[in-house]
C-alpha cells in the first residue's frame, strides 16, 4: 500500500504553519499494545494530540486524512517496517518528522535507512522517559521550523512570480509608450512631468 499519488494540502498540516498557537498531533504506530501505552503516558504529561496504531496499513489510511507533525514508530512489524511507514507516509507529508523505536541492535540498517526516510532518530528499547519526552520535544521543533522553512520558500516564491509579473507589465508600458519607465528629477529631487503637445 502506497500513499503515492496522494497530495496532503499543506495548510491543513496539523502544524497549521500560519497559527500562532500549533496543534502538536503525533502518531504512535508499534504492534506490541504495552509500548504503544507506554509512549502514551510518557507523553501524556504535555499537550499532544496522540493517535495510536497497532497495525502500519491502519496509520497509512489514517495519513489520507489527517496530517501528522510526528510519527513514531516501532521498526520491526508484520507486513511493514517502520521505515517503509516513514517512507510512504513522507510521500504525502513531506513536512511530517519520523523516530524509529527499536529493540534490536541492527543499528547500520537503521542509520543507511534515516538519510532514506528523513528519520529524525531512532529510539532504542527501553527508552528513559525524560530523555524520551525531551527527544518528541526536539523533533516538534525540527516539524516547526520546516514548516517555517516551507511557508518563506512559498512566500518567495510567490513575491518573485509577482516581480515577475511587473516586469512584463513595465516592458508593455514602454513599448507601447517609449519613455515612460523613464524618471526624470529636477536639482531637489522632485519628479519632473512632461506634457505631450
Amino acid at each position: 500500500m502506497s500513499l503515492s499519488g496522494f497530495k496532503f494540502e499543506q495548510q491543513t498540516n496539523g502544524l497549521e504553519c500560519y497559527d500562532s498557537q500549533p496543534v502538536r498531533r503525533i502518531m504512535l504506530v508499534d504492534d506490541e499494545e504495552s509500548i504503544l501505552k507506554s509512549a502514551e503516558r510518557c507523553l501524556a504529561f504535555d499537550e499532544y494530540m496522540i493517535t495510536c496504531f497497532q497495525s502500519p496499513q491502519e496509520a497509512l489510511k489514517s495519513a489520507r486524512h489527517q496530517a501528522y507533525d510526528l510519527v513514531i514508530t516501532d521498526q520491526r512489524m508484520p507486513c511493514m517496517n517502520g521505515v517503509e511507514l516513514l517512507t510512504q507516509i513522507n510521500e504525502a507529508q513531506p513536512q511530517c518528522v519520523g523516530i524509529i523505536l527499536s529493540g534490536f541492535s541492527d543499528s547500520s540498517t537503521l542509520l543507511e535507512a534515516i538519510n532514506q526516510a528523513h528519520i529524525y532518530q531512532f529510539v532504542c528499547k527501553p527508552w528513559v522517559n525524560e530523555d524520551f519526552r525531551l527527544l518528541v520535544k526536539k523533533a516538534l521543533s525540527h516539524a516547526e521550523q520546516q514548516c517555517e522553512t516551507q511557508r518563506l520558500a512559498d512566500q518567495a516564491r510567490v513575491s518573485s512570480g509577482s516581480m515577475t509579473r511587473h516586469r512584463a507589465q513595465l516592458r508593455e508600458l514602454e513599448a507601447k509608450y517609449p519613455g515612460i519607465t523613464r524618471v526624470e528629477r529636477d536639482e531637489n529631487g522632485a519628479i519632473v512631468l512632461h506634457s505631450r503637445h
